[in-house]
């Protein structure tokens, strides 16, 4: 690189690498072949040499930047007893140093707590000031609630931000207890719980204002006047339009040893509109930053709501024995207008052993129940027909004697069942049959005469049943569930009581009947 005597900073125009053009080339060229002929730059656009200690004192007022960010809010029992019908006016508000209040609403609070995963980046002009504001104050913040078109203050806490101060660049979290405070009370009430994070960040580099005087190098008096207008980067629109009419402004247009270059007004005009839009492109991209995040993070909640929609639904067709293609979704379905529940499915993979458990817990009758009107109705029992399989092996273990009114005969007699697509084939298309058909297993409550010497035959007779749904229970989204159902009188079909049934591989099951329902060439998700 060839050394140029009297230019100390060898920084070429930082404008003119914004917009390159017919300009820049040409003071480039010019520059190129006064090097070569090793003649001495009289006129320059660069950087004067009594700008040195200028850029100095700039190094050591360097500009900052420090974010903050609003992670969730917990509320605790208090809060949420003294919130309670006011979540959608709730705000936390805060303040640093001068710079313009802030404040956040949270949209949904669920269990008393709700996210925010948001983040206020603040730039720092000021480094000392603000640096002894980190070391000496605390940050508030204040929660306030709308009741009445008025806010009342519920609680405030304070945050110590001096870490920042030992892990510069580096993302310190941190968390503010907010108290409710009660004048009768000397002790404050914890009212909910800030989580935050902060970062302070001296790397990122902001634009700076050079106020530097342009020595008088023309040989002919002729003054050069290099006018730089303060450009920050919260620079607004409308100061800037004020003053880009004087940006690049010069009287005279330098010469490189004796050579005129021409630059008529109207590339100045064009350069000076092309910094403009470029500045104002720049700007226009920091202020929808988090709009088009909000937007961005909206549109995948609606797809992801969608997609949830249209696998419901059609897992739902699959199972009634419909085709899942002719289903049809609309974008305004919610649980009021669908007779169908969405569905939780696992963001993860899961599996379940092909495996049926059902157990007859227990049988309870109500006190007027016909049971209790027949002498004869002594000692009962269970059972029922399932897989083509039935006699002794599907009856209960133990008879037992006919329970008092709303008190349980407790069986417990436990089957277990197959539904391996390979191994279990048989019992599979069974079952997936009886859920696409909506067959209910019909599980009887048989009374047992006492033995009798005298009659040595005689005959069991059903007083009751109930009828578990298949396709209602795969409709769950637990792989275990204890269900009550009805117990019907066998002539009057009239409720006498309650029958409780386990059933555990309901989730296998599901799968189960999905693959072997669903058309060949539908793309499962199991």
């Amino acid at each position: 690189m060839t050394e140029i005597d009297n230019i100390k900073n060898y920084n070429a125009i930082p404008i003119l690498k914004v917009c390159p053009g017919k300009l820049t080339k040409t003071l480039r060229n010019q520059q190129i072949t006064n090097l070569e002929e090793k003649t001495i730059i009289r006129k320059s656009f660069f950087t004067p040499v009594n700008l040195e200690q200028g850029l100095l004192q700039q190094e050591k007022k360097r500009k900052a930047h420090f974010e903050l960010g609003i992670v969730s809010l917990k509320l605790a029992q208090v809060g949420r007893e003294l919130l309670e019908n006011n979540e959608e006016n709730l705000e936390i508000s805060w303040q640093l140093m001068e710079f313009p209040e802030s404040t956040v609403t949270p949209t949904v609070i669920e269990n008393g707590r709700t996210e925010f995963q948001l983040s206020v980046l603040y730039k720092i002009d000021e480094c000392e000031k603000f640096l002894f504001y980190l070391e000496n104050e605390n940050l508030i913040f204040n929660a306030v609630v709308g009741r009445d078109d008025a806010y009342i203050k519920m609680g405030c806490g304070e945050l110590s931000l001096s870490r920042a101060l030992n892990q510069p660049k580096t993302r310190v979290y941190d968390e503010v207890e907010l108290y409710y405070s009660i004048e009768e009370r000397d002790k404050p009430i914890l009212l909910a719980t800030l989580d935050v994070w902060y970062l302070l960040d001296f790397t990122r580099r902001t634009m700076v204002t050079l106020n530097a005087l342009l020595e008088q190098t023309s040989s002919k008096n002729e003054d050069f006047a290099y006018k730089s207008t303060s450009l920050s980067s919260h620079l607004m629109a409308e100061k800037f339009r004020k003053t880009k009419d004087t940006l690049l402004s010069s009287s005279s247009v330098c010469t490189f040893n004796a050579l005129d270059v021409e630059v008529t007004e109207e590339e100045v005009k064009n350069f000076q509109e092309a910094l403009f839009l470029v500045l104002n492109r720049n700007k226009a991209l920091r202020i929808t930053q988090s709009e088009v995040s909000r937007e961005l993070r909206d549109r995948a909640e609606w797809l992801n709501e969608e997609a949830v929609w249209r696998r419901t639904l059609q897992e739902y067709a699959i199972l009634s024995g419909k085709n899942p293609y002719n289903v049809q979704w609309r974008q305004w379905r919610d649980d009021v207008t669908s007779k169908v529940t969405p569905r939780a499915f696992p963001t993860h993979p899961t599996s379940h052993e092909p495996i049926l458990d059902i157990t007859i817990c227990d049988v309870s009758f109500f006190p007027h129940a016909t049971p209790y009107q027949n002498d004869d109705i002594k000692q009962i029992y269970v059972e029922y027909f399932f897989l083509d399989m039935d006699g002794p092996e599907m009856e209960s273990e133990k008879s037992l004697p006919m329970p008092p009114p709303n008190e349980p005969a407790t069986f417990n007699f436990h089957k277990t069942y197959g539904i391996d697509l390979k191994k279990d084939r048989k019992n599979c298309q069974f079952i997936a049959e009886m859920i696409e058909d909506r067959t209910p297993l019909r599980v009887s409550i048989v009374s047992e005469p006492l033995t009798n010497i005298d009659m040595p035959i005689q005959t069991c007779t059903e007083i009751g049943y109930a009828e578990m749904d298949f396709f209602q229970l795969v409709q769950f989204e637990n792989n275990e569930e204890q269900i009550d159902y009805k117990i019907l009188d066998k002539n009057t079909k009239e409720n006498i009581g309650t029958m409780k049934i386990r059933v555990d591989g309901i989730l296998a099951m599901r799968k189960m009947a999905l693959l072997v329902l669903a058309p060949k060439d539908y793309d499962m998700i199991v």
